[in-house]
């Protein structure tokens, strides 16, 4: 004999069933199994959709604050540059802002070595750190990586020049030697240009997600 699917009435207050599943104010045994793949596409939709919203909207928050960010590392990075090749004797212009000198002593030399594994751990680097530490006249300290060359020129006690732009340590000259530091927008590029990457990408990866 042929069973046939039972359905049963719903009526209010009624916990005597058991694993019951609704279909508006329809009661239908477990077996009936459209009502729960219809919320189960429901809530899928629903996941997708948060999903791409979060990538989204923290892509374009990423995204515009590294615009402006890397914008003006830009700049400061194009000014240095332009200051740089000006030299200390030249006119720059009034619209430049100089170096400025800064009389420090050299308190202390370091050498540092590390040492570096490949992933098939078969060959190893060591590369050499050379460690100058200078005191300013307000009795601060600092301690920079250098070159060799200028490391050889310095001795503790020995007077040294810092030159200054925008708050930034670009240069120091001990002895006959000179050594430039990285541009104080250097890094800023970098970092705000992975940044704004990295945006972009979970702005296509949410875009992705909700497509499919």
């Amino acid at each position: 004999m042929q069973r046939v699917p039972c359905e049963v009435e719903y009526r209010a207050g009624d916990r005597t069933a058991g694993p019951w599943m609704f279909n508006d104010r329809r009661r239908t045994y477990p077996g009936g199994s459209s009502t729960w793949t219809s919320w189960r596409k429901r809530l899928e939709s629903f996941a997708h959709f948060v999903g791409w919203a979060l990538a989204v909207g923290a892509g374009i928050t990423l995204v515009v604050l590294a615009v402006p960010k890397f914008g003006d590392s830009y700049n400061l990075n194009e000014e240095f540059s332009h200051a740089k090749n000006c030299g200390d004797d030249l006119d720059c212009g009034d619209d430049l802002d100089s170096f400025e000198p800064l009389e420090v002593l050299v308190v202390g030399r370091d050498i540092e070595r590390t040492t570096s594994t490949n992933s098939d751990s078969t060959t190893s680097t060591t590369t050499t750190h050379y460690m100058l530490t200078w005191q300013r006249p307000d009795g601060s300290r600092r301690t920079h990586e250098v070159s060799a060359e200028l490391f050889r020129n310095s001795q503790e006690g020995q007077a040294a020049t810092l030159r200054m732009w925008h708050g930034h340590v670009i240069a120091i000259t001990a002895g006959t030697e000179t050594y430039w530091f990285p541009s104080p927008g250097a890094e800023g590029i970098a970092f705000w240009l992975v940044t704004g990457a990295v945006g972009l990408a979970l702005v296509a990866w949410g875009s992705v997600r909700m497509v499919g």
